[in-house]
């Protein structure tokens, strides 16, 4: 078993449950994350403050930043760079088991772009991705899949 916790602080939980009005798939998609660690026995865990890090065992996966939470298009940001690169003591960075390829090929398969919900960006030289309100269930259903499957 595991000896990671998930830390899942107060202004991390206001900021997801800003986006049930607007964007409930996204508020549902990050309760699921935060059940990982218990229905997984502590394999996968979160860093919280105002947005989410998501651990696999020892290794950083994803950055996720909860932004434009009071507009009528709030979005998940999905970054392979730890906020202020700082991650959990005792673990390393691997984003790249799911940044970039995995979450763009959900994104082709669900017409993300084409939908107008996703948004390939960059920021500081890093490639990032933006999922917008309009992002359906089976997106979010289909990438905690990948996650899950993850080892």
């Amino acid at each position: 078993m595991s000896t990671f916790t998930n830390v899942i602080t107060a202004g991390y939980r206001k900021n997801r449950d800003r986006l049930t009005p607007r964007f409930p798939e996204a508020r549902n998609f990050l309760l699921a994350l935060e059940q990982l660690h218990d229905e997984t026995a502590g394999r996968f865990h979160l860093g919280t403050d105002q947005n989410m890090h998501l651990y696999l065992e020892d290794r950083f996966l994803v950055y996720i930043r909860l932004e434009k939470l009071s507009s009528a298009r709030p979005s998940l940001v999905f970054s392979p760079k730890a906020h202020n690169d700082t991650i959990k003591d005792d673990t390393r960075r691997t984003p790249e088991l799911l940044c970039s390829t995995p979450i763009r090929d959900l994104v082709e398969k669900h017409r993300g772009g084409s939908g107008g919900w996703a948004k390939r960006e960059r920021e500081k030289g890093v490639e990032l991705f933006r999922i917008e309100a309009g992002a359906t269930e089976a997106f979010f259903a289909d990438l905690l899949q990948v996650i899950r499957a993850l080892t």
